[in-house]
């Protein structure tokens, strides 16, 4: 049976997507690869194809799609203001106080002003959040490209310019291959503290994930909920006033 990704499609997903992302898997593998090879004679291509297969590969993804979901939360983020700006000015300016008088009215108003309307601007925050830790996890990950490919070829040049040794008489073959191993082994050290830095990174945006909670916490608050589930309280509250409102039908309108 084969899954439905329909979802995906509207730009998140395409072929060009697949394309891309293929691709930067293929650089990170053929690297890795090209330095095995250098290294060949020396034994030591066994251990760069598997740091690179079993390392390497799963920990630099490709960045793509976290600015294209950073695009995405930056949309969302704009589009709530902007519904945060329409609705204050049908509240406020020539929408229901002017049209709608007395206490009802008021309450009514104070709530889009004093509730909702932070509300919504503390969701745009959450937006604002998510984009910028996509932002971070995309360049962080371009980073550790970067640094990756960047020690292939530094190995596999100080390979490559090892080979002259072999000239050396009887023991140039020796030589050759115990400086390949140097090289491989410090290459090996390069791309652990590679994914350890990527790693901490992560840890840190992990850290800022605490604004976000905040943010939604004010967001739950202003709609009367706990956790998961509604504030009873608050809502009773909510009910009590409104039936105090509609009992007195003397103050539905100002004089």
């Amino acid at each position: 049976m084969t899954e439905d990704l329909s979802w995906l499609s509207g730009g998140v997903v395409g072929i060009g997507d697949t394309l891309a992302h293929g691709g930067v898997s293929l650089a990170v593998e053929f690297a890795g690869l090209a330095l095995g090879g250098a290294s060949e004679a020396s034994g030591a291509s066994v251990v760069v194809a598997l740091a690179t297969t079993l390392v390497a590969l799963p920990s630099l993804p490709p960045p793509f799609p976290f600015f294209e979901a950073e695009e995405k939360w930056k949309e969302l983020a704009q589009s709530i203001r902007d519904t945060k700006t329409e609705l204050g000015d049908l509240v406020n300016k020539a929408g229901v106080d002017a049209a709608w008088e007395g206490p009802a009215a008021d309450e009514f108003c104070a709530y889009v002003n004093n509730r909702l309307l932070p509300a919504m601007e503390q969701l745009a925050v959450c937006a604002d959040e998510e984009a910028g830790c996509c932002s971070a996890v995309g360049w962080n990950l371009i980073q550790g490209l970067i640094i990756h490919f960047a020690q292939c070829a530094v190995g596999i040049a100080l390979c490559i310019a090892s080979n002259s040794l072999n000239a050396i008489p009887y023991v140039g073959a020796a030589i050759v291959a115990v400086l390949k191993w140097i090289i491989v082994d410090q290459w090996l050290i390069g791309l652990a503290y590679n994914v350890w830095d990527m790693n901490n990174t992560f840890q840190t945006l992990e850290g800022e994930q605490a604004q976000l909670r905040t943010a939604q916490d004010q967001l739950a608050a202003a709609f009367g909920t706990q956790a998961d589930n509604f504030d009873t309280a608050a809502l009773d509250n909510m009910r009590k006033q409104v039936a105090k409102i509609m009992t007195n039908t003397d103050q539905w309108n100002k004089p």
